[in-house]
């Protein structure tokens, strides 16, 4: 999609405001697809890189509020896409692992995205750049 050429389409803060609504309508897409939202997408990635964490930890990580993975985590529960348990060492706290439907979803959705980026030429780099540039006014 193209913007209209106007003074409003040249401000840099307009333009991340229109990444941002595509960003959410891609989420909703890879849902409608996949059955998980791009919070609910990040979540498995990081927990089956590293299979077992605590919530604490993922939520760091991911870097997203508390409360945000907490409402996350239920849905993902709920589909059986992981598995909380206590974690031995410290009652209090629980650990999350990610479930063989979960990760099977996760790879769904994965290559859903990839195949999505590779349609429309989008590289590693230009994200990461985008991102390091787009944290720093954060």
């Amino acid at each position: 999609m193209q913007l209209q050429e106007s003074p409003v389409s040249r401000n840099p803060f307009y333009l991340m405001f229109r990444l941002g609504v595509t960003v959410q309508h891609l989420g909703q897409k890879l849902e409608q697809n996949a059955g998980l939202s791009l919070t609910q997408w990040a979540i498995l990635k990081r927990l089956v890189d590293q299979p077992i964490s605590t919530a604490q930890s993922l939520a760091e990580s991911v870097g997203i509020q508390p409360a945000t993975l907490t409402q996350a985590l239920k849905r993902l529960e709920r589909k059986r896409f992981i598995y909380l348990g206590k974690d031995r060492s410290d009652l209090r706290k629980k650990v999350l692992s990610v479930t063989r439907l979960g990760k099977e979803t996760m790879d769904q959705a994965d290559e859903w995205l990839n195949q999505k980026i590779q349609e429309h030429e989008l590289g590693r780099e230009d994200v990461q750049k985008l991102w390091e540039k787009l944290s720093q006014i954060t």
